[in-house]
């Protein structure tokens, strides 16, 4: 018995898994497009890879501190970490940070209470409020320039090697 027979005798259970996995993939998208990946807005908690000098070094810093921010006299942004060699070597990929506007939002809502948030606030950041770039490059890019973003979002390993890129989420 194939698997569209199984599924046709189990509506219940396909039906089931259908929405599990569709669920999935929303808090997926969401995730990737508001950028809280452990920097996030209502708290969290552990470590995320940092960097104040243009990606040259990282560090590790509370995942929940918005980005940028001062680090010993420097601007800090978040930075994403890729390995292809199960973390013998890494690299930084991509830098992250919120706009002055983004981040002046999100900061007055942190003194809301919880309940009384406006969404909307979150979307809109989560929309145009965040910039990426790779080390060296000298310009900010946001969601608005959809093809540059998506090239600066998709890990690159260095030349010479094939491996699929990992990220290394957290120190």
């Amino acid at each position: 018995m194939g698997i569209r027979e199984k599924m046709n005798e189990n509506p219940g259970l396909t039906t089931g898994a259908t929405v599990a996995v569709v669920l999935l993939a929303i808090a997926f998208i969401v995730y990737q497009i508001t950028g809280f990946g452990g920097q996030s807005y209502a708290g969290g908690g552990g470590k995320a890879w940092f960097s104040d000098d243009d990606g040259k070094t990282v560090f590790a810093d509370d995942a929940i501190k918005r980005a940028p921010f001062d680090h010993d006299g420097k601007q800090a942004v978040k930075a994403y970490c890729f390995t292809n060699d199960s973390g013998k070597t890494h690299w930084i990929g991509y830098l992250e940070r919120y706009t002055p506007d983004a981040k002046a939002k999100l900061d007055r809502e942190d003194k809301i209470p919880p309940e009384k948030r406006d969404s909307s606030v979150m979307e809109t950041v989560g929309a145009i409020g965040i910039e990426v770039k790779r080390p060296g490059d000298p310009n900010w890019v946001t969601q608005k320039d959809t093809l540059k973003w998506s090239k600066i979002i998709s890990p690159t390993p260095p030349s010479g090697t094939k491996a699929q890129p990992i990220e290394i989420f957290s120190p």
